[in-house]
């Protein structure tokens, strides 16, 4: 699933904490961050401080209203959003770095920014905790403490199977040994990943629970462990998740 990103023109309205003021610097792009975003439903008011070039530094980002995740959640993930996007300077002076206020809404995979407006200095940001209690062992993706949710971006194609071939004495058997052969070669599974800091799976961290082709569980097994993943967040640091999901392999060989 890739990150898709809605650049808003308003801002995010509902409650007074989450408004932002006529709009000075509108978004003049915002695209998937190099470090992706899990899974989240979250919105939220930041400041930070954005350069001539329209670039915010990642490193003023301050929250000052937030619902849906804890603070250190919601910045881990503008921070990584942020440094994807761009705010459009064209009409101001550029005469320096700007301070300016603007509205985040992370929404499962899809992104909404609102325009930047210069910021009053009266804007009171929210603490962050900095060391989050986490989990000793791998938690579950759906435990309510995961903020972020682990997201699948990617996993190796299974090798490819010769061709279906052989010497059938009428065209019924070979229709027969042919729809064998796509039994044998396809099939259906769920299964637990274990999914580390780092996305990766880790080692022996594939369990097939079920499979409606037991011969295919080594291929199941193997494509699994090559899948990455956006790692699941507490308080926006990355914790080891276990994942369930499903997986189906269609290896047809084509008939000749």
């Amino acid at each position: 699933m890739r990150m898709a990103l809605i650049v808003a023109l308003v801002a995010i309205p509902a409650d007074p904490a989450f408004s932002v003021a006529q709009a000075s610097y509108p978004v003049k792009s915002c695209v998937a961050p190099r470090e992706p975003i899990g899974v989240i439903h979250a919105e939220g008011v930041l400041r930070f401080t954005v350069n001539n070039e329209g670039k915010a530094d990642t490193n003023t980002i301050d929250v000052i209203a937030v619902r849906g995740m804890s603070v250190g959640g919601f910045r881990s993930a503008s921070v990584r959003q942020l440094s994807a996007c761009r705010f459009d300077r064209s009409k101001d002076q550029l005469d320096g770095d700007k301070r300016v206020v603007s509205a985040v809404r992370l929404d499962s995979a899809t992104t909404v920014v609102t325009p930047a407006t210069i910021a009053t200095g009266t804007e009171t940001p929210l603490d962050v905790v900095r060391r989050p209690k986490l989990p000793a062992d791998p938690i579950e993706a759906t435990d309510s403490l995961v903020e972020e949710r682990p997201r699948r971006l990617d996993c190796d194609r299974p090798p490819p199977l010769p061709m279906f071939s052989g010497v059938y004495r009428t065209l019924q058997d070979r229709d027969a040994a042919y729809q064998a052969f796509l039994r044998q070669n396809s099939g259906q599974a769920s299964a637990r990943l274990t999914i580390g800091f780092d996305g990766r799976v880790v080692p022996d961290g594939v369990v097939i629970v079920s499979s409606n082709n037991p011969m295919m569980h080594d291929l199941f097994v193997g494509v699994l462990s090559s899948c990455t993943y956006v790692p699941g967040r507490i308080g926006g640091v990355t914790v080891m998740t276990i994942v369930a999901t499903t997986a189906g392999l269609n290896n047809r060989g084509g008939l000749p």
